[in-house]
């Protein structure tokens, strides 16, 4: 079994324009065309079981709409996470809403929501969220799609750890794209998730095994960060690397599906 812990696909309405706009942005060239149908069919190419969708809101107002497109999405072949904006009205009340509709987690992107993850407001969302029992997937590093700093780094994801205690907390792109010696730093060795969305061609092959073996192959989740990383490539790459079969299981679906309802 494989299970992509890092995916993004948008309402059908919407699609094409909001993988255009982001593509000439970000410079990227998107794997699918960013429908759930293109989703669908690189997962079926890819070989990949289960699929955790992570919808990014850029603005409060779009709670509703955003939680409500994604509670379509509960089980199955892909399974949506919620999303929250740090400046959400009553944050606890929007987090039980999100854990009542049934969705199993949230996506937190600092970048794109222009807020430091160690600012205070992200920290109550983080704990309240770890309170009630959801998963917490955080955009981590650079992001070539915002281009002004970086609002999310290793040492301020450690300072959020210790503050929250979260428990099933996720940094994608293995902790920070671009910052993987600060992971190593400050990560390494914590109780938290790392995913590999869309860094197994950019990170070199022997920092990404020293990683895996310091911090431990329980906590790292195979993601792909579709559109902007070809998921086939991803499970090419990672099954190719010099690891064990019960290290690449773990990896690619075990560890996931402790953390998953599926």
């Amino acid at each position: 079994m494989i299970i992509d812990f890092h995916t993004h696909m948008f309402p059908k309405q919407i699609a094409e324009s909001t993988i255009t706009y982001l593509a000439e942005f970000s410079g990227l060239t998107p794997s699918t065309d960013g429908s759930r149908e293109g989703l669908l069919k690189s997962c079926e190419h890819a070989g990949i079981d289960h699929a955790v969708v992570l919808p990014v809101m850029t603005k409060p107002s779009q709670f509703h709409t955003l939680n409500e497109y994604a509670s379509n999405f509960l089980s199955g072949k892909l399974i949506s996470f919620g999303g929250i904006h740090p400046d959400t009205p009553e944050p606890k009340a929007a987090l039980r809403r999100i854990k009542s509709m049934g969705l199993q987690g949230i996506k937190l992107h600092p970048d794109f929501q222009k807020t430091k993850i160690n600012d205070v407001r992200y920290k109550r969302i983080i704990s309240f969220a770890s309170e009630l029992g959801l998963i917490i997937s955080v955009h981590a590093g650079v992001d070539p799609a915002t281009r002004k700093g970086v609002y999310c780094t290793p040492k301020l994801e450690r300072e959020v750890l210790l503050d929250t205690q979260a428990e099933r907390l996720i940094f994608a792109h293995m902790g920070g794209t671009f910052l993987w010696d600060e992971v190593e730093e400050y990560l390494v060795g914590e109780q938290i998730y790392l995913d590999t969305g869309a860094v197994l061609d950019l990170m070199s092959q022997e920092q990404f095994l020293r990683i895996v073996k310091n911090h431990g192959a329980d906590k790292i989740l195979f993601a792909s960060d579709a559109p902007w990383g070809n998921q086939g490539k991803y499970v090419r790459i990672l099954q190719r690397m010099p690891l064990d079969e019960e290290t690449k299981e773990k990896i690619f679906s075990k560890n996931a599906r402790k953390l998953l309802t599926l």
